[in-house]
């Protein structure tokens, strides 16, 4: 059950990057 949990943790967390990355382009668009 740890490795799912760390995985998912980790999924989360290169999300979060990925929306940031993205994120800040828009808004200096904007």
């Amino acid at each position: 059950m740890a490795k799912v949990v760390v995985v998912v943790m980790m999924r989360c967390a290169a999300a979060e990057l990925v929306v940031q990355v993205v994120d800040w382009p828009l808004r200096d668009g904007m």
